[in-house]
């Protein structure tokens, strides 16, 4: 029979998942269109080559690679593979029904149950995390929903990118490190090892959180040589890859080798990887800037300071502070010594989304600090929703707003404008919302919201039920 917890996760994940189903973004960007398109050739033609697709204008991307006469994505092929499961689904219907889906159709499909599931299982995740960490049932509840829409997930979980499945991975992997930490034997390290390594097959930039995790599950091994075996987990999937760029390349390479577009192979090929060194004005802009800033669009998470103060006074999350303001320095170092530090067409820091859970965790205790802790992340969280709710609502990939060549060498003189405001909430009070399921119940404009305000309003009473019983002492 199933305890409160777990009825409370599952009302969490059922409602996250109906939210990023709710929208379908038109506008596809380039980064979604270079990993979709090589999930349609898997399932479609049971290649890597997506020539094919890239004479389709709705699939056009200048994210690819160019190698012996053929196309390839030049992104890493773990959310493709996701998708594929899905993809294929909808493909064998069609051959089996003869019924032809257009392409905005197939997208909605592969992005919902892929990316959209993952991004609902990492909220739920996170929520299962929170509880261990300390925090209240009703407070695992709110700092789960703050994670999803106070910070960019919400935007990125409802179109085809990786972060939402990293996002779980990344959960997974720490979740069970840490709830087995005194007590770390080989399969517990494998299976950790393993959902490292699918989070890596869909997001390169998690190499920071492989480090991170290394260096925790080896500070806690009693057996310091079992530490491999934490590694051979992760290089499971990754061998995914190996095999992708043997096939495609004819050898083990990263695709950023071959890109096709010039700027971006030039910006690739400096430093490492496009790492070029630390920028003191990048770091303004993506902490507190207008622009870019993570807490001027997630201010919530500026509490996490008070929770790493809270940790290191308790000796049992010492490690667990250490590590998160770790991975919090690294993401904030790597970001402001990246070449393309503003990450595009997005809203928010976009390079700085594997940090999130490590910041979100140490409100537990700052939840569970009093009633001023509790005050501060709900006033504060407020202003993280509506910072980021819009640009799910209308664009969930804002236009950048600058030139490139503008943004290359940033100054702090240079002030740059927040894009939310002037391509976001004009175009909200316009009524330009994405498409989304309230505009096939006949609803327009901003009323075509009022179904999801609807369901988020039930869900809430429905938590707040379960967590006063809990409080009362009813059931389990």
């Amino acid at each position: 029979m199933f305890n409160r917890t777990t009825i409370t996760q599952g009302l969490l994940f059922v409602p996250l998942f109906l939210t990023f189903a709710y929208f379908f973004h038109k506008e596809a960007g380039w980064n979604v269109n270079s990993r979709i398109c090589l999930t349609y050739a898997m399932v479609e033609k049971g290649s890597f080559v997506i020539d094919d697709y890239q004479a389709i204008p709705a699939l056009e991307t200048k994210d690819i690679a160019f190698y012996n006469g053929h196309y390839y994505s030049d992104k890493i092929i773990g959310t493709s593979l996701l998708g594929a499961i899905p993809m294929a689904a909808l493909h064998y219907y069609s051959r089996a029904t003869g019924r032809t889906f257009s392409w905005n159709a197939k997208r909605y499909v592969v992005t919902t149950f892929s990316v959209g599931v993952a991004s609902a299982l990492a909220g739920a995740a996170l929520y299962r995390l929170l509880l261990y960490f300390g925090a209240s049932l009703g407070g695992a509840f709110f700092l789960a929903c703050a994670f999803v829409f106070g910070t960019q997930v919400f935007s990125v979980g409802t179109v085809f990118l990786s972060y939402g499945p990293a996002l779980l991975f990344e959960i997974l992997a720490y979740g069970l490190l840490v709830r087995n930490r005194e007590a770390l034997d080989a399969r517990k390290l494998f299976l950790a090892g393993l959902a490292l390594g699918a989070g890596l097959l869909c997001e390169y930039t998690l190499g920071l959180v492989a480090i991170g995790l290394s260096i925790y599950a080896y500070a806690y091994l009693r057996r310091k040589p079992l530490i491999v075996v934490f590694w051979l987990g992760a290089c499971v999937p990754l061998s995914l890859f190996l095999a992708y760029t043997i096939t495609c390349f004819g050898r083990p390479v990263i695709p950023y080798e071959y890109l096709v577009r010039a700027e971006f192979k030039q910006g690739m090929s400096q430093g490492f990887q496009g790492i070029v060194g630390f920028d003191p004005a990048v770091l303004y802009y993506i902490t507190v800037h207008r622009y870019r800033g993570l807490f001027y669009h997630s201010p919530f998470l500026v509490l996490a300071v008070w929770g790493w103060a809270l940790m290191w006074r308790n000796r049992e999350r010492r490690s667990d502070g250490l590590l998160s303001i770790s991975m919090t320095a690294a993401y904030l170092v790597f970001n402001a010594s990246y070449y393309m530090w503003w990450g595009g067409w997005t809203n928010g820091p976009r390079h700085l989304i594997p940090a999130l859970p490590f910041l979100v965790l140490p409100l537990a205790a700052v939840w569970g600090a009093g009633k001023i802790g509790r005050a501060l992340l709900v006033v504060l969280t407020a202003v993280s929703v509506f910072f980021n709710t819009l640009p799910a609502f209308v664009d969930a990939q804002l236009p950048q707003g600058y030139q490139a060549v503008e943004l290359y060498r940033p100054r702090i003189q240079y002030n740059y404008r927040d894009p939310l405001w002037e391509m976001g909430i004009k175009r909200l009070w316009r009524g330009q919302i994405a498409v989304n399921a309230g505009q096939f119940l006949g609803l327009r404009g901003l009323w075509s919201l009022a179904p999801l305000v609807m369901l988020w309003v039930a869900t809430a009473a429905l938590a707040w039920r379960l967590v006063a019983a809990k409080k009362n002492g009813a059931g389990t």
